[in-house]
């Protein structure tokens, strides 16, 4: 399965788009997951990002679990499990493509990280990973919009 974080999230099977996420913050969950590479994301740092406006509502657990339940059913399918561990969540998408893990390895070796790279090279690099599937703001680099 291929994930787009690089502008709007997009997940994608064989080349064709994949409804992933009824709600803003299945996928904002998912995203956070997919960032975290496999380590367990705590159950209170996750509802502190999902509910970043404030406070997170006291249902905030069960509503977190109930969100894992739908994107665990969605995801299976394709071969991606969300797993629990200890007072978190985990997704390993190492047998995945995620957009911002290959921008990320492309731009190690080239010493570039996104606080500072210089627009060119992070505009191309960025393009290399994200725009090669599709059209995304360079806003993520610093860079204009074109």
């Amino acid at each position: 399965m291929d994930f787009a974080l690089l502008g709007p999230f997009e997940a994608r099977h064989e080349g064709r788009r994949v409804r992933i996420g009824n709600r803003r913050q299945e996928r904002c969950l998912l995203a956070i997951l997919l960032l975290e590479a496999g380590r367990p994301v705590p159950t209170e740092r996750l509802a502190g990002l999902l509910w970043s406006s404030g406070a997170p509502p006291e249902t905030a657990r069960a509503t977190l679990h109930t969100y894992v339940g739908r994107l665990w059913a969605a995801l299976k399918p394709y071969g991606v499990t969300v797993e629990t561990r200890h007072d978190g969540y985990a997704v390993d998408p190492t047998e995945h493509a995620v957009d911002v893990r290959e921008f990320l390895g492309l731009a190690a070796p080239r010493r570039l990280t996104l606080r500072a790279c210089p627009s060119y090279d992070c505009g191309r690099l960025f393009l290399e990973t994200a725009g090669r599937r599709r059209w995304c703001s360079m806003a993520t680099c610093g860079g204009g919009r074109s």
